[in-house]
């Protein structure tokens, strides 16, 4: 699915199913906004905290973030026979996102059932 495609899915649908039969759905919480850049840093803190959503830095297009979802997930050998893995952190050599106001280099990928989803972390 292009990334277009990926943009019409709705916020908790699926972006992708992978072959263990686990599906990626969209947090839209935790994407990129354009009007986060003309905050005040106490603004960006409160919009960027555990209420409102870490976010992804703006080059995490869907397409790019579901495609790491699927390696790191593959690479731990997530299934849909394994109910509510633990939490994966993967830590990024780069920024990948704000949490609290800070950059961080950290992307939890969590698991409900048989249901995905990733954001960014405090380091």
């Amino acid at each position: 699915m292009s990334d277009t495609d990926l943009n019409r899915v709705p916020d908790g649908g699926t972006l992708r199913v992978l072959a263990s039969g686990l599906e990626i759905v969209r947090r839209k919480k935790h994407e990129w906004s354009n009007h986060l850049t003309r905050l005040t840093p106490e603004e960006l803190k409160r919009k960027t905290n555990k209420v409102w959503g870490s976010k992804f830095l703006a080059f995490w297009t869907l397409e790019a973030l579901v495609d790491r979802i699927e390696r790191e997930v593959t690479t731990a050998r997530w299934s849909d026979s394994a109910q509510e893995p633990s939490p994966l952190d993967i830590v990024d050599v780069h920024e990948i996102g704000l949490a609290s106001g800070e950059s961080v280099h950290t992307i939890r990928i969590v698991c409900d059932g048989r249901y995905i989803h990733a954001y960014p972390i405090e380091d």
